[in-house]
Order: structure tokens, then sequence, then C-alpha cells
């Protein structure tokens, strides 16, 4: 997760410091470079924030969990027909 974050924010960093040069090179005009800087500028803000978002979540469910191999398993029991009508098998629907 942290790789496409990281590629996503080289990506648009690349865009917001795109010199004009670098821009009129797309054969675009100057109202439309400056509109594309701050579109990758407002993304770049989001993304940001998603990647904080998801390693405050990653960091604290890791301080929250058992490491591996360290708990028993969990057995469960499954209770028959017995358990639940008394043991009596000989009862018959009248």
């Amino acid at each position: 997760m942290q790789a496409m974050f990281q590629l996503i924010e080289d990506s648009l960093v690349s865009i917001t410091h795109a010199t004009n040069g670098q821009m009129m090179e797309r054969g675009l005009d100057p109202a439309e470079d400056e509109i594309i800087r701050e579109w990758a500028k407002r993304w770049l803000r989001v993304f940001r924030r998603k990647s904080a978002v998801e390693e405050a979540f990653i960091t604290d469910t890791m301080t929250g969990a058992a490491p591996v191999g360290t708990t028993a398993p969990v057995t469960t029991t499954s209770l028959g027909t017995d358990a639940i009508d008394g043991g009596d098998d000989s009862a018959s629907i009248e």
C-alpha cells in the first residue's frame, strides 16, 4: 500500500513542480498549465492525507495484535441434540 501511495505522490509532485518549458512541450497554454498544477496540488494533498490515515490504521492495528504463535488455538465444541433435549431419544411426536 505504501508503494502505491509513494508512486502517486511522486507522479503528482513532478506535475506540481514542472517548469513552463516542460509544460509547453505538451502544447498547453499558460491558463491550462495553471489549472493542471492546481489539480495536481489538490490531489497530492488528498493522497497524502489518505496515506497518513492508512499508516495510522496499520500502526494502531499492529499495536493491538497478538504476535503469531503466542496464543493457543481456539477450540470449539459442538453440542449434539442430546444436550439440547435432555438426552431422551425415545420421545415421539404425536
